[in-house]
């Protein structure tokens, strides 16, 4: 269920039964609608109930100065507040009716109005409401539906102009009353047309910041805000120094196959999802899973001065975490992990299902650190060693044979230095 947009009513949340009223009374026949058209339907309904209040303090207004005089523009004002509280169930026939019915009985019931208390009477303003709001309440693929509404209340508000001067009216208001209804005419207009799109213009912000939101978990924040500055700008930045880990899951697709689709995902789910909040922990950016492969990258895309240790310490940690939850499954899980640094390249590839990624003979020692590595261990090149020996501990493995590259003297990383 959507929260409510109005401010007040999260703020003001500790009065209960009125918030849930308020939440209720907004999102009235929206049920099972798509989040795009339900947000239309809310704005909907806001409109309707404003209409309510406006019929009603037209009634009480009329009802007040003279029943007997004005009973029929109270019937018709009621006949309006009437369609408008049945609004809501018209969205469980479909998205458009209640807005339609809306604006054709204003439109029509308008005219009415005028034609019985005269152009003076300011009622006609109203009609200014059919400028703005019909864009707001259908979706702009109704674009001919929107434009009828608007130019059907043009045409009538210029005919009511030249069809309904002072003298030509049925029925003789006391002054008071018509400037009393041009004040009111003109509040209406006003504020309908303000709080409704107010109302409109949150829910955008609400959806662009769920979007932004969305966006900034799949790109780097900072990546991702120039991408919504220039959607079509190429993001490619090359770091001199940055460290780059690979992590891969031992013993998991043995696992997997007892377990079940369902509860490989969710296992799957509740280790990366470890792996991430550690990543969040030490300022890491987090690149991609591959299968039951984990990459993360340190010093990009903010460049830092301590990358190497933050690494270092994430990777003593997923060792320590990934233990943790092996026990907790009773089961022989454990990582084989990687780790390189130096020179990088990172940058968004694609337009549609974008991902952003590093490339560079940084990744590919990393990764091949990774593959060569040994179970339980994290698996690290000399160069990585000697930018951390005064903070570290590390066991000499010696000399391998990488492919692709050739000789390697590589160490263990295992802990920290008290």
């Amino acid at each position: 269920m959507l929260k409510s947009p109005f401010p007040f009513v999260k703020k003001f949340s500790n009065l209960g039964p009125w918030a849930k009223a308020t939440r209720r009374l907004i999102e009235a026949g929206t049920e099972g609608y798509p989040k795009k058209t339900k947000r239309r339907l809310m704005i909907v309904n806001v409109a309707a109930y404003l209409i309510v209040l406006a019929s009603l303090n037209y009634a009480v207004l009329y009802s007040t100065t003279d029943f007997n005089k004005y009973k029929l523009i109270v019937y018709a004002n009621i006949f309006l507040l009437v369609l408008a509280m049945l609004v809501p169930f018209a969205h469980r026939y479909n998205d458009i009716l209640g807005g339609v019915i809306v604006a054709f009985s204003e439109i029509v019931m308008l005219f009415y109005l005028i034609s019985v208390l005269g152009r003076d009477s300011g009622i006609q303003m109203n009609y200014i409401i059919a400028a703005a709001v019909p864009f707001l309440i259908f979706d702009l693929s109704r674009i001919k539906l929107i434009l009828t509404i608007a130019l059907s209340a043009l045409v009538f508000h210029i005919a009511a102009w030249f069809m309904f001067p002072a003298d030509a009216v049925t029925l003789i208001a006391e002054p008071f009353l018509l400037a009393n209804l041009y004040v009111n005419s003109a509040l209406t207009a006003f504020c309908i047309v303000a709080v409704v799109a107010y109302y409109a213009m949150t829910l955008v912000r609400r959806a662009e910041a769920q979007t932004d939101a969305l966006l900034k978990n799949i790109l780097p924040e900072s990546v991702a805000d120039k991408l919504m500055i220039e959607p079509d700008r190429a993001i490619a930045d090359s770091f001199k120094q940055a460290t780059v880990l690979f992590a891969d899951l031992v013993g998991f697709t043995p696992l997997s196959k007892g377990l079940g689709a369902e509860e490989t995902v969710k296992l799957l789910n509740n280790i990366f999802t470890e792996f991430d909040h550690l990543a969040l922990k030490y300022e890491l950016e987090k690149i991609k899973t591959i299968g039951d492969a984990y990459m993360v990258a340190a010093g990009i895309p903010e460049p830092t001065d301590d990358h190497e240790a933050k690494m270092a310490l994430f990777a003593l940690d997923m060792l320590a975490k990934i233990k943790e939850i092996s026990q907790s499954y009773d089961a022989d899980i454990n990582l084989r992990i990687g780790i390189q640094t130096g020179p990088v390249t990172a940058g968004v590839i694609g337009r549609r299902k974008f991902a952003y990624d590093v490339w560079g003979d940084t990744v590919n020692l990393a990764s091949r650190m990774e593959s060569h590595g040994v179970v339980g261990k994290i698996h690290v090149t000399a160069d990585y060693k000697g930018r951390l020996d005064r903070s570290f501990k590390f066991e000499p493995r010696g000399v391998i044979q990488v492919k692709g590259i050739g000789e390697v003297e590589t160490w263990f990383l295992t802990g920290t230095l008290d």
